[in-house]
């Protein structure tokens, strides 16, 4: 959950960095920004891409030295001499013209918007129209960063009294907009807006909803939706798995004519002669073909009965007639009829 900070900076350092791959380069730079009477350090990259024609001159303006921009991107808590300062890896940044005759005419504080988790409930500070609790924050920017901020509020306004009873120590998920500022190496941000995200509610609330009648969720868009979806892409495997199955006997179709209990001769006008051997035979060591059907006994194609013994004997002859060109067989056996 990432911190988000804009602000108006002056260049104080500025250096290219090492490029990033073929694309991209980076720029460091050391801005400053105005807090009260002094200025703040805050450390800055900005990431380009290496084609000068890829370049969006507003919102990747190139830093250089004693110029202002207007920058923006995700910020974390780094150390520099022992102390605490800001790192921001910048997402836009924008050159200003901004002359130095006018008095304070950087006025901008650092304005941030962050999600975090609340550590504490709010404390109310005695004497004063303030609460401040404690919000985590974690993000990674090259390796992974978690810090605290401290967040203080005007409890006593209305639109903020009701946070008192909802943020929840480790629990509730906040959002917040407003200036931060570092004061003895804490981070404060005085919020101007806040959210809470109360999850156990909501996790409560989902879980109830889970529990509903079949009808009303039957009744829902997302269930009708969804049974539709289910609906077509079942469809559309069915028939995939159709046009496999019809693929796969096409293409065996010249190999596999012949069934054990039936025969099948595809083109017959062109077949002159054909020999049928039965699939489920085999060559036996006498030079006759035995079946390898269960039981001693079987029909043979003219319906009549026939034992193993009688049918080692020979193999079956299935010949066309071509004088009249007919498309029927006729059968003939080397032995003779029982």
């Amino acid at each position: 959950m990432p911190c988000y900070a804009e602000t108006i900076v002056r260049i104080k350092y500025v250096r290219k960095g090492e490029n990033e791959s073929n694309s991209f380069g980076s720029i460091w730079a050391i801005g400053t920004y105005p807090v009260g009477r002094e200025d703040y350090e805050i450390e800055m990259t900005l990431f380009i891409p290496t084609d000068l024609t890829k370049r969006d001159s507003d919102t990747q303006a190139i830093f250089e030295k004693n110029e202002f921009y207007s920058v923006g991107g995700k910020i974390v808590l780094g150390k520099y001499n022992n102390s605490m300062r800001l790192k921001m890896t910048v997402s836009s940044s924008t050159h200003l013209r901004i002359l130095d005759k006018v008095p304070e005419s950087n006025k901008c504080p650092l304005k941030v918007s962050l999600v975090g988790i609340a550590q504490e409930v709010p404390n109310e500070i005695n004497d004063d129209e303030n609460a401040v609790f404690d919000m985590s924050v974690n993000d990674y920017v090259g390796k992974d960063y978690k810090f605290n901020v401290k967040i203080a509020y005007p409890y006593l306004e209305s639109r903020f009294r009701y946070l008192k009873n909802v943020i929840r120590g480790q629990e509730s998920v906040v959002f917040v907009v407003g200036h931060m500022e570092i004061i003895d190496d804490d981070l404060f941000v005085y919020a101007k807006d806040i959210n809470n995200i109360d999850m156990v509610n909501k996790r409560t609330i989902l879980d109830e909803n889970g529990l509903q009648t079949s009808s009303t969720k039957a009744n829902s868009a997302w269930s009708k939706l969804l049974s539709t979806y289910k609906k077509v892409f079942k469809n559309l495997g069915t028939n995939s798995n159709k046009n496999i199955s019809l693929d796969d006997i096409s293409s065996k179709g010249q190999d596999n004519l012949h069934s054990s209990k039936h025969v099948r001769i595809d083109n017959a006008d062109e077949v002159e002669d054909t020999v049928v051997d039965e699939v489920d035979s085999r060559k036996d060591d006498y030079g006759g073909y035995e079946s390898q059907s269960e039981g001693n006994v079987f029909m043979d194609n003219k319906g009549k009965k026939r034992s193993n013994h009688d049918y080692k004997k020979g193999k079956i002859h299935a010949t066309r007639s071509t004088a009249h060109k007919s498309s029927k067989l006729s059968y003939s056996n080397n032995d003779e009829e029982e």
